[in-house]
């Protein structure tokens, strides 16, 4: 049997949510009543949320370096911390690279398949692990 509690939040708010029920957009995305939609939001953003701050740490077998992308948006984009880009050359291999997808998907993880930019070729002596 499930437990509950109680939150409480603006009267206001419960009434937009209460609107918004009423819509053919809540009933198309199957929302029926108040409970059902905030407890769908709130696990929804919990997810997102659980899913900041995942790294995806590149190294260069040859100059024993490493790179550092970072997950946001919930999965759905990188950010490269050494080029401070989402549009550079490692995001394209990150994006581009089977072993680095497959780990990825594995964790729930669902990143664009390509980036706006076209990029140069890089190397592909690089491997992949997520912390």
């Amino acid at each position: 049997m499930t437990q509950w509690g109680n939150v409480r939040m603006p009267q206001s708010l419960i009434n937009e949510i209460t609107e918004y029920i009423q819509t053919d957009n809540a009933k198309e995305h199957g929302y029926t009543n108040t409970t059902q939609f905030v407890n769908s939001v709130i696990r929804n953003k919990m997810d997102e949320l659980m899913k900041q701050d995942y790294h995806i740490v590149l190294r260069n077998k040859q100059s024993d370096t490493y790179l550092d992308l970072v997950i946001k948006d919930g999965g759905r984009s990188l950010f490269c911390k050494e080029c401070h880009s989402d549009n550079c050359e490692h995001v394209s291999l990150a994006i581009t690279d089977a072993g680095i997808k497959k780990i990825l998907k594995k964790n729930g993880f669902s990143l664009p398949k390509s980036i706006h930019q076209k990029l140069p070729k890089i190397t592909p002596k690089i491997n992949s692990k997520t912390n």
